[in-house]
């Protein structure tokens, strides 16, 4: 009976694929400032431990808010999207790192 020693071929084989890794998403401020996602908590509850804006769309969703999603134009790989959410009066922009001055920088 060879079927037994199959799951030990395929672990010695190692994973799949590797998957593309999801960027880290920030919360982008007024004047290209960024802060971590967990900010969110204060007006959210419940964001503390959002990491992408999909998990976002799914806690406003869960919490039973209307709100509007759009994607922002961005440069090369770098992404953004807003939100807005009329009954809490948030508009918020998540946006990978790669878009947020480093701190300090700030010609505004």
């Amino acid at each position: 009976m060879a079927l037994p020693a199959l799951p030990i071929l395929l672990a010695a084989l190692g994973p799949g694929p590797a998957q593309a890794a999801e960027p880290e998403w920030r919360l982008m401020a007024r004047h290209g400032e960024c802060a971590p996602l967990a900010v969110l908590e204060r007006k959210l509850p419940g964001a503390a431990s959002l990491r992408t804006p999909a998990q976002l769309a799914e806690l406003l969703k869960r919490q039973g808010l209307a709100f509007t999603q759009k994607e922002m134009p961005a440069q090369g790989q770098e992404r953004g999207v807003a939100f807005e959410v009329p009954a809490k009066e948030l508009h918020i922009l998540l946006v990978t790192a790669g878009l947020c001055e480093p701190a300090g920088t700030s010609t505004r």
